[in-house]
């Protein structure tokens, strides 16, 4: 009984440690806060290992996600266009 409880105890510390930032990790929030009549918003957001697809935002409307710091490797862009045909 010890045995399975002490797996479980290491198996769930390995889980968290898993789905946890090591360092910091960041929310970021998008909004549209253009007039009620204006075009959409669009939005791509990428890094080099994720690409977090093309979003379009009518007025009022939020995008948001989170991603954990690596100082090495993070470097994040997000492309905005407004009033013109999405890149697709």
């Amino acid at each position: 009984m010890i045995k399975y409880t002490l797996f479980l105890l290491i198996a769930s510390s390995l889980f968290l440690h898993a789905t946890s930032c090591i360092l910091t990790k960041y929310e970021v929030y998008i909004a549209s806060n253009l007039p009620a009549n204006s075009p959409p918003l669009h939005v791509h957001c990428s890094s080099k290992d994720d690409d977090l697809g093309y979003h379009t935002l009518a007025p009022g409307a939020q995008y948001q996600f989170s991603f954990c710091e690596n100082p090495l490797t993070t470097l994040l862009s997000c492309r905005f266009l407004w009033n013109v045909l999405p890149c697709l």
